[in-house]
């Protein structure tokens, strides 16, 4: 996966479930084989193999998640971000997952209520102040939005969506 040989990590992978076909994580890492190739049928057949074989455990509803967004099944993704938090609560990369599909399907305050959390819950989730800085433009918080947007930037200073957002509502 790491070198990007995906033909050979299916293969591989393919190995390792013919070994032991009860291993949520085999599939899990196969359907990120399969999403890197742009083959979101087989990448969905595997997401949907590792939440049958794990389904008490967030990591499959997210994997799920992300293939639905990838097949533009915004409800659905919705749907398992949600699952997966009803796991795990202090997930926050899943709220910043589903604040960002929030965003999209225009539920702007569910989306900054889940950036809120994700950054409560860790601060280190600098994407959340991002998308919650780009929110705060679409609900017309210029003030909330360039404080988002600046701390933002002072980690990812190269962000030209973020500098051109904080140019557009002025950097004053």
């Amino acid at each position: 996966m790491e070198l990007r040989q995906y033909d050979q990590a299916i293969r591989d992978f393919d190995a390792l479930i013919r070994l032991n076909g009860r291993v949520a994580g085999y599939f899990d890492n196969r359907m990120n084989a399969y999403r890197q190739k742009g083959d979101f049928a087989h990448a969905l057949a595997d997401a949907d193999a590792a939440v049958r074989l794990a389904p008490g455990h967030a990591f499959v509803y997210r994997s799920r998640g992300i293939v639905h967004e990838d097949l533009g099944r915004y409800p659905d993704s919705i749907r398992d971000f949600s699952a997966g938090l009803q796991i795990e609560p202090a997930n926050a990369g899943l709220h910043v997952d589903r604040g960002r599909l929030l965003a999209k399907l225009g539920d702007i305050n569910g989306a900054v209520r889940d950036f809120t959390e994700a950054l409560n819950l860790d601060a280190k989730w600098t994407q959340a102040l991002k998308e919650r800085g780009l929110a705060y433009v679409t609900l017309g918080d210029p003030a909330r939005a360039k404080a988002d947007l600046r701390l933002y930037l002072q980690s990812e200073p190269a962000d030209a969506d973020a500098a051109a957002a904080l140019a557009v509502i002025g950097s004053n």
